[in-house]
Order: C-alpha cells, then structure tokens, then sequence
C-alpha cells in the first residue's frame, strides 16, 4: 500500500469517527438510534461548531482584560518608582541648596 492510500485511509477513518461521534451526540439528545440520527449530525455540527466559538471569544475576553490589569499595574508600579527617584533626586538637590544657604547666611 503506497504512503498516499494510508494518508487517504487514515483521513477517511477520521471522519467517520467524527461523524459516528456527532451521531452518538445527537442520539443522547433526541433518544434515537445513532443510524435513525445521522440526519441531525449536520445541525449538531453547528451546534458545536458555535460553542466552540464561543468559547474561544470568552477566553479570548478574559485574557484581554487580565492582560489589561496586569498592564495597568505594573504602569502603577512604575509610576511609583519614578515618582520616588524623582522625590530623591529633588529633594537632595533642595536638601543642598538648603545647606547653602545656611552656610551663607553663617558669614
């Protein structure tokens, strides 16, 4: 058997299995046979289908939004940083002029 026939093969085996498996699904549901429901497998392929994506949105949603605090955070820590080493960069300068003037004063 040639490499194209099992590739052919193992794809075909593929979707019967996905096609016995949205049968088996819409037999659970309706309380038909699995070859009395292979009818409903198209609309229960839509069915799935449209889970699936929705889904994939409310992931995709909350990975936006942790992505967002997280960011928001760690600007706020930034901030914060840069605030201090400004607060000291400043305040030493005027903690220095401070001293000048002191010692001005003195003479």
């Amino acid at each position: 058997m040639s490499f194209g026939r099992i590739v052919l093969a193992a794809f075909i085996g593929g979707l019967l299995a996905i096609l016995f498996v949205l049968a088996w699904r819409a037999s659970k549901e309706t309380g038909k046979s699995i070859p009395a429901s292979l009818p409903d497998v198209p609309g229960e392929a839509q069915r799935l289908a449209s889970d699936v994506k929705s889904r994939a949105t409310e992931a995709a949603a909350d990975v936006k939004s942790r992505t967002t605090e997280a960011i928001s955070t760690r600007l706020e820590g930034i901030r914060e940083k840069e605030a201090a080493i400004k607060e000291r960069i400043v305040g030493g300068r005027n903690a220095e002029d401070g001293e000048v003037a002191a010692a001005a004063e003195q003479l």
